[in-house]
């Protein structure tokens, strides 16, 4: 064989090659795709994805209150409820048909109900997040004014439906605000979990009552965390939120990491996480879930965080997320990160 008959031999060879590595990386390239995660959207949604809280909601904002009312007396239990009460309360503003709701039914226990649920909102619209002494004489004058308001609507709403325990839940709050003492509170959700022993918010409620920065300690939030999980795995959140209040004011972000990285903390939350994927309430999974996310993201424990990010479900929580700024962002910056 001729020197250029070898050439182009070993031409065509080398061609051949070159596109068999290029077929195969884009082989390789389609299935990295194929096999990428593919996360859902991340998004904030007040009814965290129950369609009927959704056509609640509707029902009330075209003022068709009998509607609005068969729809939530369909609620199977309290914890149902709860969801659909807190959907419909939160809004921006004052929505004038919750006036007209209360009017035209003034015997309906869930007006009352909604009402002082949406003033409690409302009045912290008024106050703001800041710590007291970043808000104004004139804030904190309508901030108690409108938890007033929801006093009023509640203690009308508990009332009318003795038997109900979301009126003494809700008042938690209101009791906070009002910077009533801890006996005051505590007997307010004794009277709601003996109702509904366990129901998350009077418990989410109670805790973030007892939390140092409401007048509270950290060893009475802890010592109420650990005494209430284990009535439930929903409410097994109450360990890592009571371990996030106990960091989040820390200045430095290495101390956070550090204190999250404590064998005592991460061994206590990682059994907390497994007891709560027990639950079957899928709100609830995706409400806590966040909270659990966002404490093993500052542990640095990748793999806990991903399975925790996975029940989200991509519904997005401001608490605790809201604390390092604008939530959805926060949550879509560290899910990429483990994900």
């Amino acid at each position: 064989m001729g020197r250029t008959q070898r050439g182009t031999g070993i031409l065509r060879i080398r061609q051949q090659i070159e596109s068999e590595r290029t077929m195969l990386g884009l082989v390789e390239w389609l299935f990295s795709i194929l096999l990428k995660k593919r996360l859902p959207l991340a998004r904030i949604d007040i009814t965290w994805g129950d369609s009927k809280a959704a056509s609640i909601r509707a029902a009330l904002s075209a003022s068709d209150f009998e509607t609005a009312e068969r729809q939530l007396a369909q609620a199977p239990d309290m914890q149902t409820l709860d969801h659909w009460i807190q959907a419909c309360s939160d809004w921006e503003g004052r929505p004038e048909w919750l006036d007209h709701w209360v009017l035209q039914r003034p015997r309906s226990a869930l007006a009352r109900l909604v009402r002082g649920a949406h003033s409690t909102h409302w009045a912290w619209q008024a106050r703001g997040s800041g710590c007291a002494d970043q808000v104004g004489a004139a804030k904190f004058r309508e901030f108690f004014r409108r938890l007033a308001l929801a006093e009023t609507d509640l203690d009308e709403a508990q009332r009318l439906d003795p038997g109900s325990a979301l009126p003494s839940a809700l008042s938690i709050r209101v009791l906070m605000g009002q910077q009533a003492k801890e006996d005051h509170k505590r007997a307010t959700f004794e009277h709601a979990i003996a109702l509904a022993p366990t129901l998350i918010s009077a418990h989410r409620l109670m805790l973030n009552s007892l939390c140092a920065k409401w007048g509270g300690s950290d060893e009475a939030m802890f010592a109420f965390a650990r005494q209430s999980a284990p009535r439930s795995p929903a409410l097994q959140v109450l360990i890592p939120l009571a371990h996030i209040e106990a960091t989040i004011f820390m200045d430095k972000a290495h101390d956070r990491v550090n204190y999250a990285n404590r064998p005592q903390v991460r061994v206590e939350v990682e059994e907390a996480f497994a007891k709560f994927c027990e639950g079957t309430d899928r709100t609830a999974l995706r409400q806590g879930a966040n909270v659990f996310a966002f404490q093993f993201v500052l542990a640095k424990n990748v793999k806990r965080a991903e399975q925790a990010f996975s029940l989200t479900e991509g519904y997005v929580a401001g608490v605790p997320w809201g604390y390092f700024g604008d939530e959805l962002p926060i949550y879509k910056k560290y899910r990429a990160k483990v994900m």
